[in-house]
């Protein structure tokens, strides 16, 4: 039963935020944006508690920094 309510707090946060956005953004805007950062929070989160799993992804590896070597690959 516990579960439950955290499971309808999120559903209920989820709307709240996408119900805020799309008063500033427009409905679709706010529903793709709350959807990709969701998933990029999870396979950030997966990631880093999990460093062996992560292999499951195909090694891929997601960073707020910028990278030197493939701005140099770019310039090609």
């Amino acid at each position: 039963m516990k579960s439950m309510h955290l499971l309808l707090a999120a559903a209920l946060m989820t709307v709240a935020v996408v119900w805020a956005r799309a008063a500033t953004q427009g409905i679709e805007q706010a529903l793709v944006s709350v959807g990709v950062e969701s998933c990029l929070k999870i396979i950030r989160a997966t990631t880093r508690a999990l460093p062996n799993i992560s292999a499951l992804f195909g090694g891929v590896r997601i960073s707020t920094q910028y990278d030197e070597r493939a701005r140099s690959e770019v310039r090609v």
